[in-house]
């Protein structure tokens, strides 16, 4: 006689697991199961999200309240450095008196970073949203977590969870970059960055770890803005 167990993961099963099976291309064994397997857990989506507003998307919809003409799209990690490295050979040629500001271009002079700020948290759980007003320590979070940084001007990027540099090349984190137009004039006036994880991986139950973001203007005054937030797990 031959018993079949069928292992149930001790976090449960979300309403619509069934729809995005997120073990679809893992080969678990029982002991694996007790882990996500980042590739496939990054693909999962919140039960309710085709209820919510994504980070962007809530980001633009309230930017727009101020900025009518405000222009959000998303850019490469190449594009990104591209538009920053333009933008500091301008201001490199302007302090030599080498060229005149540009009235409307794409690549005008680069402003220092003015502005440096956690905007939105998001988790993966029914309503796991919430706007950072300069709040020192976010929700409690679980699953997959995504935060929204604002950066106004022109800087280089770091960025740290606890002790681990966040970068492109780790696949332990999605990191995505939007240009912001805010008056609709072709000139890129900052990034919005949106910073996705595992929580369940990176925080361990219970406790507490740190986001950090800074930026180093390319320009005078040569300033670093930093921003950060403490995010405890569930």
């Amino acid at each position: 006689m031959v018993f079949v167990i069928r292992i149930k993961p001790f976090w449960g099963r979300t309403k619509n697991e069934e729809k995005v099976q997120a073990f679809h291309s893992c080969n678990f064994n029982v002991f694996q199961y007790l882990w996500y397997c980042p590739s496939c857990y990054k693909n999962r989506k919140k039960d309710n999200a085709d209820k919510e507003l994504s980070i962007i998307e809530c980001f633009e919809k309230d930017a727009k309240k101020k900025y009518p003409n405000l222009d959000i799209k998303q850019v490469t990690p190449e594009e990104s450095t591209k538009i920053k490295e333009e933008m500091r050979a301008k201001a490199e040629k302007e302090v030599r008196k080498e060229v005149q500001p540009s009235a409307v271009s794409a690549f005008g002079s680069a402003p220092p970073v003015t502005a440096l700020y956690i905007n939105q948290i998001a988790w993966d759980e029914p309503n796991g949203h919430k706007y950072i007003y300069g709040d020192l320590t976010a929700p409690a979070v679980t699953g997959y977590t995504e935060i929204g940084v604002v950066e106004e001007g022109f800087g280089s990027d770091t960025q740290w969870l606890g002790n681990e540099q966040i970068t492109y090349g780790n696949p332990d984190y999605s990191w995505n970059q939007y240009s912001i137009d805010y008056e609709g004039d072709r000139i890129v006036d900052g990034f919005f960055h949106v910073i996705g994880f595992n929580s369940d991986l990176k925080i361990p139950s219970k406790q507490t770890v740190q986001y950090r973001f800074e930026s180093t203007s390319y320009n005078y005054p040569w300033n670093t803005a930093k921003t950060w937030i403490n995010i405890p797990h569930q």
